[in-house]
């Protein structure tokens, strides 16, 4: 039975990881690290099996007590580098929040820990794991839409009112702004349903008020010649909505949100081909990047979020920085 750690308690942690692990017979929780002892307190009233679970103010004294299997990292991002290193010293397997680290040096020296520690590391992007978004992933990578050509997508979120006066408005923690944050699913799941790799980017960011980016515009150009705009608006209604469309050489693929859907499905899709014919949208069940993780642990399945496609996101979001610190295009590093 996988004995499982948290590092990082607070509200996102206790309502999706601290939860979801409590409710699997297959793992105990067996500590919650954090430096404010009323998030541990309250991370034990999740559920009653976690009134007993150990809390520490230091997460490298739970690691050393108590030698956990794996460790749930929810933790401001410019910390995610230490957490993870240090769990692995520890022989712990890692499931950590997005956007994995702060920048692409601190990914490629995660890894490298990774690959020479022989340990797992998740990044739970949740849209690998929904129905809609899986079916997208499915219908590119069998050629149905052909040779891709143009992507447009666009999110938008009360993200700035949402986060104002929390560690995601300093930099020193959150290492960016809404597109290191919401906007981040957003780039993974393009990326990883085109399958083709951003060559060159065009940006332009927007922080309002705040001390991060709210608002960003970006013209991407991919290998192979397709083309994609994105736009992730974080200064908008509170609900998320995006919108989404990948434009092949034999049909076109729309994704949208909507109030009918279920956020078990995710997205509207609309599918067809260029001359109109509707195609099928028939939906494969969905699962929760904790149940993927904690089926890796037991040796039931592979991970399905690696920290490989959430080093291409950070890869694209450095060139967004420097492409609108520059003003014109910048290539997008490999």
């Amino acid at each position: 039975m996988p004995r499982i750690g948290f590092i990082g308690c607070g509200g996102w942690a206790r309502m999706s990881h601290i939860e979801r692990m409590a409710g699997f017979d297959e793992v105990e929780v067996v500590g919650f690290a954090d430096p404010q002892d009323a998030a541990i307190d309250l991370a034990r009233e999740v559920d009653p099996s976690l009134a007993g679970v150990p809390g520490f103010a230091d997460y490298r004294r739970m690691l050393a007590d108590l030698d956990p299997d794996a460790v749930v990292i929810s933790t401001p991002h410019a910390l995610h580098e230490g957490h993870i290193l240090d769990a692995f010293e520890a022989g712990a397997h890692v499931m950590c929040e997005k956007p994995f680290v702060h920048d692409l040096a601190a990914a490629r020296r995660v890894i490298s820990a990774r690959d020479r520690s022989g340990l797992m590391l998740m990044i739970p992007y949740q849209r690998n794991f929904l129905p809609a978004y899986m079916f997208a992933v499915d219908q590119i990578a069998s050629g149905r839409l052909g040779d891709l050509q143009m992507i447009t997508a666009w999110q938008s979120q009360g993200w700035a009112e949402f986060i104002r006066g929390s560690w995601r408005e300093d930099p020193d923690f959150s290492a960016g702004g809404q597109l290191m944050d919401s906007g981040s699913h957003l780039l993974d799941f393009i990326l990883r349903a085109a399958r083709v790799k951003p060559a060159k980017v065009n940006a332009a960011l927007s922080n309002l008020d705040l001390r991060v980016n709210v608002n960003s515009a970006m013209t991407v150009q991919f290998e192979g010649g397709a083309l994609g705009t994105i736009a992730v608006i974080g200064h908008a209604p509170r609900n998320m909505w995006e919108e989404i469309a990948f434009y092949g050489s034999k049909a076109r693929l729309l994704m949208r949100s909507t109030s009918r859907v279920p956020l078990s499905q995710g997205l509207e899709i609309d599918f067809e081909t260029v001359e109109n014919e509707k195609l099928p949208v028939n939906l494969r069940e969905g699962s929760l990047p904790d149940r993927n993780f904690v089926d890796a642990l037991c040796g039931r399945d592979r991970i399905r979020a690696g920290a490989e496609a959430a080093m291409n996101v950070l890869a694209l979001t450095e060139a967004v920085w420097r492409s609108a610190e520059s003003g014109r295009a910048e290539a997008v590093d490999r």
